[in-house]
């Protein structure tokens, strides 16, 4: 038989949940097996023509699940789009490296702005922004 229960998020980012999965065999004996696993938040990338995107924005753009701020992408900006990169705050501020040169990304909003995920999770996020629209082909190194 199947058993189900509902399991409730962590109150926190980084929140664990261990889940316990145990069998009987035909031959009486019993096993189990044990996991954790851990709740973050994604970190967001990509090319936008709005030049002042704010948390709820986020989601328009490509996502990827880390428990840091480091990671490389290769975008292309067409005329009038930015690229943008956004990571929960508490990762700290970023470095950039563009097309192999240090800089070109800058921090909007002043600081943290809200963002909440899909599932209702509340956190605060740096949001950065290629200084120039229409970079074209250009990759990223964020760390």
């Amino acid at each position: 038989s199947v058993a189900s229960n509902n399991i409730a998020f962590p109150a926190s980012k980084g929140g664990k949940v261990t889940f316990t999965l145990g069998a009987t065999g035909s031959d009486g004996s019993f096993v189990t097996s044990t996991d954790d696993i851990t709740f973050r938040n994604n970190n967001y990338y990509g090319v936008s023509s709005n030049a002042g995107l704010t948390g709820p924005d986020l989601l328009s753009l490509n996502s990827n699940l880390d428990s840091n701020r480091n990671y490389s992408f290769s975008d292309n900006a067409g005329p009038g789009e930015y690229i943008y990169y956004a990571y929960p705050s508490s990762y700290g501020d970023a470095s950039f490296t563009v097309g192999g040169f240090v800089g070109g990304f800058s921090k909007l909003h002043g600081g943290a702005t809200a963002h909440t995920n899909s599932a209702g999770f509340t956190e605060t996020y740096f949001i950065y922004r290629s200084d120039n629209a229409n970079l074209g082909s250009t990759e990223v190194v964020v760390s």
